[in-house]
């Protein structure tokens, strides 16, 4: 029972490290464009590392939500087949003899193949973690680049005030804390 507990708890993580490394690397690529166009170049592609980082997000994902326990149906397992596969055999001990089988390896093959794959699988489970770790030290191995925007007459171009700054508050968009900031500073500093 502990085991089960321990696994899903354990999928849980995989599902949640999976879901803040996509906001990370989402976070990453938008701050990337922007100081491509502070230092006016095109934006052609993610650089390597976010590519990767979605990448491992989205593997270790996969793998924490399919083996999330929940009220799922019974796949159908090696025994069940291996159940229809001895009437299968039983059924074509009846048919005449130089008949070709249209299904193409055996069940046994089948199962071998499916075996092999699980097994490489898990292989490769801590090669991916080994390199989730390597993007994350090199991510954070050199500072972020830290700009001031280029006030283009197009950025931050406003036909209607926002709806924050009518009931009151600031005009700053809704994540901008530097201005945010900057705003209570001043109403502070206007309220002495």
């Amino acid at each position: 029972m502990t085991g089960g507990k321990s696994n899903s708890s354990i999928s849980n993580l995989a599902v949640l490290a999976s879901i803040g490394l996509l906001i990370h690397a989402t976070l990453c690529a938008i701050y990337h464009r922007d100081y491509l166009k502070a230092v006016q170049q095109p934006f052609a592609y993610s650089p390597f590392e976010i590519a990767a980082q979605c990448g491992v997000a989205l593997v270790l994902g996969t793998w924490g939500v399919l083996r999330l326990q929940g009220n799922f149906l019974p796949i159908r397992t090696t025994e069940v087949l291996g159940q229809q596969y001895a009437l299968l055999r039983a059924r074509m001990a009846l048919a005449p003899k130089g008949v070709r089988m249209m299904g193409g390896h055996s069940l046994d093959h089948a199962i071998a193949e499916t075996d092999k794959w699980k097994k490489i699988s898990f292989v490769f489970l801590p090669v991916v973690g080994l390199y989730m770790g390597f993007v994350f030290v090199r991510h954070n191995s050199h500072g972020h680049h830290e700009y001031e925007q280029v006030k283009y007459p197009f950025v931050k171009k406003r036909d209607k005030p926002m709806p924050w700054a009518l009931a009151g508050g600031s005009d700053c968009d809704l994540f901008d804390y530097k201005c945010g900031a900057a705003y209570k500073a001043a109403k502070a500093a206007a309220a002495e």
